[in-house]
């Protein structure tokens, strides 16, 4: 029995670490954003980039029946493609597995995002130093990723409804190794694979808080505050 899968998901929500952990179990491959232009070379780019936005279902096939293993998958963001709708509606019907994640804390999210555009760090990798501290952020381009982010979420909530789907929440199944390990028996279990340990390269980007990191964090708040519902900066019921 084969398995196909996409991790259907949006940036600074642990999709590099739960791909991580997918591909550490000896039967699973899990490859990034197979629709992500940085991953393709200029030909690619310029030609068939395009098509495969487009009409990404052939290649997506062609990738999994490719790689010869048991379970097949890979990242898929909706800005990817043309029809994300019938893109994953088309996966479901051929009982591919489509798989949410996403992040409750969006104010999180957003700083996450815009401290790695100020520092160029996107991920730390174990054992290795933090290497940066005072970063300064402009407190409006933070609350333009938040209200991007309530976008997405209200955009990737229509798109997967009525379609059958398991959610992954950084919060409640990633963030805390612990609680990990039992998500991801669950996942597995849902994949229709067996239990095998799971392993990562990948630590937390920041181990400081972000209100010690980013040095102006309280004239964030208060601009956040003035723009936003307190409710709205972390989606669902904290746990």
């Amino acid at each position: 029995m084969t398995t196909r899968f996409v991790l259907f998901s949006r940036g600074r929500t642990g999709s590099k670490l739960l791909v991580q952990l997918l591909n550490s179990h000896p039967a699973v491959r899990c490859e990034g954003e197979v629709l992500n232009g940085f991953f393709w070379g200029a030909i690619g780019q310029r030609l068939l980039l395009p098509l495969c936005k487009r009409q990404p279902l052939p290649l997506l096939y062609y990738r999994a029946a490719r790689s010869g293993a048991q379970a097949w998958g890979c990242k898929l963001f909706a800005n990817q493609c043309s029809q994300p709708r019938q893109v994953v509606t088309g996966l479901a019907r051929r009982d591919w597995r489509i798989v949410h994640l996403w992040r409750r804390d969006l104010l999180s999210q957003a700083l996450s995002l815009e401290v790695a555009r100020a520092t160029g760090r996107w991920h730390r990798q174990l054992n290795r130093p933090e290497g940066a501290t005072g970063v300064v952020l402009d407190p409006e381009a933070v609350r333009l990723s938040v209200a991007e982010m309530l976008v997405q979420h209200e955009r990737y909530q229509q798109l997967l409804q009525g379609i059958p789907h398991r959610e992954v929440i950084y919060e409640d199944h990633l963030a805390d190794p612990l609680r990990r390990d039992h998500a991801m028996r669950e996942l597995l279990a849902w994949l229709g694979l067996p239990d095998a340990p799971l392993t990562t390269t990948l630590a937390t980007t920041w181990e400081q808080p972000y209100c010690e990191l980013v040095t102006n964090y309280a004239e964030i708040e208060h601009h956040l505050q003035r723009h936003f519902p307190p409710q709205t900066l972390y989606l669902g019921p904290k746990r």
